[in-house]
């Protein structure tokens, strides 16, 4: 039972959800969301990030950086200075600046906010094909080559890369993490494997998938340290505990491709279905979860984010829009077993 309520207010949110879960059974289907629509049509937008009160994301189509400003509801898009570039990833630093992947470009770019401007890197093995991107506490940026095969540093203060090459030949490493021990974790989709670096003595260490033929693409850590990855092919939510090396596997109720993933402030961890347009919450704690259709209608949900009043942000490529879902939702909804 779709709940159509007008919702420019957290208590008819509320309402809406508290609705919903009452009479939609295992499954709530949940009109409860606020859509922007990007200014410029077809954008591809399928990676983003919560900045202080900025979401910026990546337009892999149309070769722009897009903020938008969520106090304003105001969009800006940027030109990337290299045509083409096909940017595939976002990410901030510490200084509110941002960094991005560009496949097709074989670089990285930096976007200056405050000055507006761009810088481009060139990326040192050609055709690498940058895939994602995190900036660890130190400052350095690390990112996965997924042709290349190498995980990667870049140092800005002196503006240097340096190359990792994956023990396993053509693993096509994709989601890439940094543990509070300074730990780089990544994933291999071709090698079906659970990557980890160490900065200090550079050494790498694989470990198998749960299942064969996982196809893992994105990757979280929460902060007791467990890793989260979803399994493509299974349709189902993966956990990787490093103090006991043990994996935990939660099928997803009903199915569904997870086409990105986050942690909210609680700890629980948000995804994206991308193709059954629903948003997902696994408690960790009591093993539930709890899933509800953002969006009547036709929705791709892509990459998803919390912002810091606890609010869930994600890319919907089917409406090229941004949407905004509010957190009081997904804890009303009621538990899908």
């Amino acid at each position: 039972m779709p709940c159509l309520l007008r919702l420019n207010r957290s208590w008819s949110l509320a309402v809406c959800a508290l609705v919903s879960g009452l009479f939609a059974g295992p499954l709530a289907a949940v009109q409860a969301t606020q859509t922007f629509e990007i200014p410029t049509a077809y954008s591809a937008t399928s990676r983003l990030v919560a900045g202080d009160d900025t979401i910026w994301f990546v337009e892999h189509n149309t070769n722009k950086i897009g903020a938008f400003n969520k106090t304003s509801s105001v969009f800006r898009e940027f030109d990337i200075p290299t045509r083409s570039s096909q940017p595939s990833d976002i990410t901030l630093g510490p200084d509110g600046s941002v960094w991005y992947t560009q496949q097709d470009a074989n670089q990285i770019g930096h976007f200056d906010p405050t000055t507006e401007t761009f810088r481009e890197y060139d990326i040192p093995t050609v055709n690498s094909l940058p895939s994602r991107i995190v900036m660890d506490q130190a400052g350095n940026l690390w990112f996965t080559e997924h042709y290349g095969n190498r995980l990667t540093r870049f140092a800005p203060a002196s503006e240097t890369f340096t190359e990792f090459e994956i023990p396993t030949a053509s693993s096509r490493p994709s989601g890439v993490a940094v543990d509070a021990a300074g730990r780089v974790w990544f994933l291999e989709t071709q090698g079906n494997k659970l990557g980890r670096f160490n900065p200090v003595d550079e050494s790498f260490v694989e470990i198998a998938l749960p299942g064969a033929f996982e196809v893992p693409v994105e990757l979280v850590i929460d902060p007791s340290g467990t890793l989260w990855f979803g399994g493509r092919r299974g349709a189902r939510l993966i956990a990787y505990d490093p103090g006991r090396e043990q994996f935990d596997v939660h099928d997803i109720p009903g199915g569904g491709v997870i086409g990105g993933l986050t942690v909210d402030r609680a700890g629980n961890i948000l995804f994206a279905l991308e193709n059954n347009g629903k948003i997902g919450l696994f408690d960790p704690q009591s093993k539930a979860f709890k899933i509800v259709k953002a969006v009547l209608g036709e929705s791709k949900p892509y990459d998803i984010e919390t912002d810091d009043q606890g609010n869930i942000w994600f890319a919907d490529m089917k409406r090229n829009a941004l949407c905004r879902l509010d957190g009081l939702v997904m804890s009303l909804l009621v538990t899908v077993n």
